[in-house]
């Protein structure tokens, strides 16, 4: 009659393949002290690895000092979750209220899928004419109105997409204009390592021949766009904000660009001052 091979241990001395189980939990409260050591003794920043291996020694029969190493355990730092922000930004040199803000080369997706692929956007061009320089901080003021032709720079607020903190990260906008149905998904980088601050830009352009996908936003008088952000580890965390493109019959700060209230209007023939 065949016999079952036994599993049981017998005094000290351990059958081949049987894992010793004391051992085991032992090993696995050392990672665990380790691992909680690491956090109490520094400070570690999104994007680290913290490496652990336990060591164990044990003794069977006679045979003492056996020395025995756990698999090594990484486990990588990522930032705790947070909310998020989105607002519109428009190029403003003329204005005092400007902030000057790095801003890295956008990217817009050809597929209009996260996917991609994707293809880096030109340097944006104001209605002045002349091409925005990136490589130095470009000075930006918030608003929510912008005129056919202008660049429109965007700007996300969520400190937990900063999951590197030695590169920029990156994460994913999406801009519509229904009316003309047109989508375009944009990728924003950090204005800095470990800023958690993400800005971007893509420039503007009339109704003719408007296109999803092909990184320009096709615009027209008194309409809107709409963009949004979605973090991609939390779908609760969503962010959206709109801006209003060649608005008539309203009346603007020249210096902010923003609109007033309260303004009466008159109209007056330049050669003779009457109305």
């Amino acid at each position: 009659m065949n016999k079952r091979p036994s599993t049981t241990s017998h005094g000290n001395a351990v059958p081949f393949g049987v894992v010793f189980p004391r051992v085991c939990q032992w090993a696995g409260v050392l990672v665990f002290w380790l691992v909680l050591s690491s956090g109490a003794l520094a400070q570690h920043l999104p994007g680290s690895v913290l490496s652990n291996t336990a060591s164990a020694t044990y003794a069977t029969g006679a045979r003492t000092g056996i020395a025995l190493d756990s698999n090594r355990l990484d486990l990588t730092v990522v930032p705790t979750s947070t909310g998020s922000a989105i607002e519109f930004l428009r190029f403003r040199p003329d204005v005092r209220a400007s902030i000057a803000v790095p801003v890295a080369v956008t990217e817009f997706s050809l597929s209009g899928e996260a996917e991609g692929p994707f293809q880096a956007l030109s340097a944006p061009v104001p209605l002045a004419g002349v091409p925005i320089d990136i490589s130095e901080p470009v000075p930006l003021t918030t608003t929510t109105i912008f005129f056919q032709g202008d660049p429109v720079f965007m700007r996300v607020i969520d400190p937990d997409q900063n999951r590197d903190s030695q590169v920029r990260d990156s994460i994913l906008l999406v801009l519509v204009n229904d009316d003309l149905q047109d989508r375009e998904l944009l990728k924003l980088y950090e204005t800095g390592p470990a800023s958690g601050e993400f800005i971007g830009f893509i420039q503007t352009t009339g109704p003719e021949g408007a296109q999803a996908k092909d990184g320009l936003l096709s615009v027209y008088q008194d309409q809107s766009v709409l963009g949004t952000y979605i973090d991609v580890h939390d779908a609760a965390d969503q962010a959206m904000t709109s801006a209003l493109f060649d608005p008539v019959a309203r009346v603007f700060d020249s210096r902010t660009g923003e609109p007033v209230s309260g303004f009466t209007v008159r109209l007056v023939d330049n050669l003779t001052g009457a109305p």
